[in-house]
C-alpha cells in the first residue's frame, strides 16, 4: 500500500451506501486502512484484490463500532435526580 494512498470515490460510495458509514466515517476508515496496510509487512501485506479487502475492512469496522443510540455509546440513560 502506497503511503500516498487516497480513498477512491467508488470505495467511499460503497462504504456510505452499502457499508452504512457516514462520509466522515468512511474518510476516517480510509486513513486507518491506508496506515494499517502501509505499515504491514510480509506475506499478509500482499493482496490480490484491494477492493475486496476494503469492503471487508468496512464490514469489520461496523462490527467493532459501538451501537448508535441517540448519540450515546451505552444507550439511553436513566434520569439522575439532582
Amino acid at each position: 500500500m502506497a503511503a500516498d494512498f487516497e480513498l477512491p470515490d467508488d470505495w467511499r460510495e460503497w462504504a456510505v451506501g452499502e457499508g452504512g458509514l457516514t462520509v466522515a466515517e468512511a474518510e476516517d476508515e480510509g486513513e486507518a486502512f491506508r496506515d494499517y496496510w502501509h505499515a504491514k509487512a510480509g506475506k499478509d501485506a500482499a493482496k490480490a484484490d484491494w477492493t475486496a479487502t476494503w469492503r471487508n475492512w468496512v464490514r469489520n469496522s461496523r462490527r467493532r463500532a459501538p451501537p448508535r443510540w441517540g448519540g450515546r455509546v451505552n444507550g439511553p440513560q436513566p434520569a439522575v435526580p439532582l
